[in-house]
């Protein structure tokens, strides 16, 4: 059983079949009277109005026969599609082409086929008004010739449902055309060439306060003198054919308000091309407006507030793009660097609160931002080329919603450069004598108290030497205390010139020093060697008040394991007594400890 062909215009026919929008309609009287008559007039069982789409053919009548549609691939009619002539069957099981058709084998048996083509819109072939009988037979060319004429008559009925759907098209445009314009925003206005109006939508009415009974069929310059005179000054524009869009025009409605407007013109066209009138579309851009000058307004001022305030502000977009960088953020690290945040810490140069390690971009206060982290006063240091070293501390978040196209973080810093500077300060003073610059009694006592936990542990022994100068009140008596002091700081930098690196040198008070030295093998040995670098280390005149010359007294506590810092201290103290008791310039050694 071979295919019918292809009609050349298949796709033009079944485009044309389906905007007629008749396959799967409900049955009509118009059509099944006629294949009724068909079949009456030809004596024949069966009479079919076949419309034929990709894959199947559908009936819009069927009379004799209970089957709506049939497979394509089947289908008597399909063979019809590509003639202009009746297709006459009359031995089916005697024609190559259908002997073997279901339909020829099954049901309904199909020995004689007569079908006309039917052309729709176009003259493309749709389908046929065919008629079947159960057995072979001959039609003669007057029973041809109804059969055509019925065909003719089917055709002019698809030649009305064509105007149907077209009209029913058109009614539905229509609708969506009156829908859009009574729904839209915008004013939309038509008037004829003397400007009589004939469409005023509900926001025409809004923007100009008259209701659409109240001006249709009047001259807008009854309504808007000044949409008139702009209309009349953009009627040449218009009349060559052109749309003029968005031209600015203000107004003062009928409530005193002062509104600006967009007003967008076309040409209203005729069927034959003539110019008949105008469309007006007209945008109230007064809240528009205000809101623009608003923003520009805040926008100025937030430019404004950022260039005055004293902190760094850097925000940076969604993809890492610095979008704000303020005056003191330059002043602080410099110009704003144009590639990802990659390269912030190293152009930056932005190290650890330690200053010790350069900050990997991931540790960034404004990338850890940019990742939804809120960032609380952050503290790091950046030593940017050209510019001073700072210590700056951040505040960072993220701003609008994850899902908003306008999204990113910022980060505001300050410098705390001078603060942190007054903490070392006053950590300093409050650790270290301010004459000599030794650390204090205070951190002496945490300094000792550190070194014998770590005798402790390793073993080894820790000496103690307490050192006074003999007879400094008589330097305070004789040449006053501005000499005493210059001869306590002369002093304590022989103290630190003669003992080793690793050794600690303290101010307890007055003229009262003390030597910390740790990690002895030998103790008694290695601290009397300490003791006698640091009375030879004095062994020459101060230079000062002509030349003092002081003698000290040293008491030496060992340290190996069972005794706290006061009590060494203490011992230490006691053995420097014994040694001034000796004539001064001496070291005693408290054999307590040993």
């Amino acid at each position: 059983m071979p295919d019918a062909e292809i009609p050349a215009d298949e796709a033009q026919r079944l485009a044309t079949l389906k905007a007629l929008g008749i396959l799967d309609s409900a049955p009509e009287h118009r059509f099944d009277r006629l294949t009724r008559i068909a079949a009456h007039l030809l004596d024949v069982p069966i009479a079919l109005i076949s419309l034929v789409d990709e894959n199947r053919q559908w009936f819009k009548s069927h009379f004799g026969y209970e089957v709506c549609e049939t497979p394509r691939t089947i289908s008597f009619c399909a063979h019809a599609l590509d003639r202009r002539s009746v297709l006459t069957i009359p031995d089916a099981t005697l024609d190559a082409r259908f002997a073997d058709n279901p339909l020829v084998t099954g049901e309904p048996g199909i020995r004689f086929y007569m079908g006309v083509p039917l052309c729709g819109p176009g003259g493309h072939v749709l389908g046929t008004l065919c008629v079947i009988d159960r057995k072979p037979r001959h039609m003669s060319q007057d029973e041809v010739q109804v059969l055509q004429d019925l065909a003719e008559v089917v055709e002019d009925e698809l030649g009305r449902q064509e105007l149907r759907t077209v009209s029913a098209q058109l009614h539905h445009s229509s609708q969506r055309l009156t829908s859009v314009i009574q729904a839209s925003p915008l004013a939309i206005i038509t008037c004829n060439m003397e400007q009589r109006v004939d469409v005023w939508n509900p926001s025409a009415e809004r923007f100009f306060g008259r209701s659409a009974d109240d001006v249709v069929g009047r001259a807008l310059v009854d309504i808007s003198p000044a949409l008139s005179h702009k209309l009349h000054e953009l009627s040449q524009r218009v009349g060559q054919g052109d749309t003029v869009r968005d031209e600015r025009f203000d107004i003062t409605v009928d409530d005193g308000t002062n509104r600006h407007l967009n007003l967008s013109v076309a040409p209203l066209m005729s069927e034959s091309g003539a110019q008949v009138g105008f469309t007006a579309v007209i945008a109230d851009v007064t809240e528009r407006e205000r809101l623009l000058m608003q923003t520009e307004y805040e926008h100025q001022l937030l430019n404004a507030v950022l260039s005055n305030v004293d902190a760094g502000v850097a925000a940076c977009d969604e993809s890492g793009r610095l979008t704000v960088f303020n005056r003191t953020a330059r002043d602080y690290i410099g110009e704003p660097v144009r590639e990802g945040a990659e390269k912030w810490a190293e152009v930056y140069q932005v190290y650890d609160a330690t200053g010790q390690r350069l900050l990997s971009p991931e540790e960034l206060p404004l990338y850890r931002a940019l990742n939804g982290e809120t960032v609380e006063n952050e503290e790091f240091l950046v030593r940017p080329e050209g510019k001073p070293e700072r210590v700056l501390s951040a505040n960072g978040s993220t701003y609008g919603r994850s899902d908003a196209q306008q999204r990113g973080a910022v980060v505001v810093f300050h410098d705390i450069t001078a603060r942190k500077e007054l903490e070392r300060n006053l950590k300093y003073q409050a650790t270290h004598d301010l004459l000599t610059g030794l650390p204090n009694r205070g951190a002496l006592m945490e300094i000792l108290s550190g070194a014998i936990a770590r005798a402790e542990r390793s073993g080894e022994a820790v000496a103690l030497l307490f050192l006074d100068l003999d007879g400094f009140k008589g330097v305070n008596d004789t040449h006053g205390h501005l000499v005493g002091d210059e001869v306590l700081r002369l002093f304590s930098r022989r103290l630190k010139d003669a003992v080793r690196t690793s050794d600690t040198v303290a101010r307890l008070s007055g003229d009262e020093f003390v030597i910390i030295a740790e990690q002895l093998k030998n103790a008694s040995a290695d601290a009397l060697r300490i003791a006698e670098k640091v009375l030879n280390a004095n062994s020459t005149p101060l230079p000062v008040a002509g030349g003092l010359m002081l003698k000290t007294s040293i008491g030496v506590a060992l340290h190996r394991g069972h005794c706290g810092a006061e009590t060494l201290l203490t011992r230490a103290d006691a053995a420097m007594y014994s040694a001034k008791q000796q004539g001064g310039s001496q070291v005693f050694i408290d054999a307590l400890n040993v």
